[in-house]
């Protein structure tokens, strides 16, 4: 396996305060709310990796207030991470436009590749979580090459928490969990550049079809995980209780 560094990259709420300026408020409530998955779920399944060999990157909006900043640091204590600052247009952009505007990803990428002469970036939703030995499982998947490719683990689980069921599940092609694997240079890629589902198109794509790496949160606030759904599969119902207790404190 090539020496590499490993980074858990998570897009936390670029854009949100373009859409606050019709929406007054909006942006207040959704963080307050989205910080409660986050700090459960996400952060938590990231403390609780048996591999530690990786850092976590949390892309915020340039306009976070400080107190919501320090309350994603403090989620973070017990993970190795950082924090960088990313600028937004000031206009009122959609959902889909926030969610695929072009950002200046060398103020990220840039620092990434400091590190190693190669690397891996994990991408991972702010209100999702990784099964305890995903790092792990995406570590023992990685080639003796440098050659850009994507680690994609097809099963997961979801875990609906309004209605307390969990389920095993299967991802079709591009599942939001996929990890990027390249040689560090000027012309290297996000693993946000393009929409996760379209990566096949466009990088070569190492599959596990046998391991369940991923845990995908159902709650009221999703815009586009609903049961059912058409990208992605229900297998078979599991306990809920032995999921959502991957999370319990310890």
């Amino acid at each position: 396996m090539i020496k590499l560094q490993h980074w858990v990259v998570i897009r936390y709420n670029l854009g949100m305060y373009a859409c606050n300026q019709k929406h007054p408020g909006y942006a207040d409530k959704w963080m307050a709310d989205r910080y409660e998955l986050f700090s459960k779920y996400t952060a938590k399944s990231l403390a609780y990796q048996t591999c530690k060999d990786f850092k976590v990157l949390v892309l915020l909006d340039s306009e976070t207030p400080d107190q919501d900043h320090l309350n994603i640091n403090l989620a973070l204590d017990d993970v190795d991470h950082e924090t960088v600052l990313i600028p937004w247009p000031k206009e009122e952009k959609t959902y889909a436009e926030r969610t695929s505007i072009t950002i200046d990803h060398s103020l990220y990428l840039n620092g990434i590749s400091r590190f190693s002469k190669n690397s891996v970036q994990t991408r991972i939703d702010n209100d999702d979580a990784l099964m305890p030995n995903a790092i792990e499982l995406i570590q023992r998947r990685l080639r003796k090459t440098s050659d850009k490719y994507v680690v994609d683990f097809k099963r997961g689980y979801i875990l609906d928490v309004e209605n307390q069921r969990a389920y095993e599940a299967y991802h079709y092609q591009g599942s939001p969990f996929i990890s990027l694997v390249q040689r560090n240079s000027t012309k290297m890629k996000s693993i946000y550049d393009n929409i996760h589902r379209n990566m096949a198109k466009r990088v070569d794509i190492e599959f596990n079809e046998n391991d369940r790496a991923w845990v995908m949160v159902i709650h009221g606030a999703n815009r586009s995980n609903t049961i059912p759904n058409n990208k992605w599969m229900i297998e078979s119902e599991t306990d809920y209780n032995l999921i959502a207790g991957l999370f319990e404190d310890t």
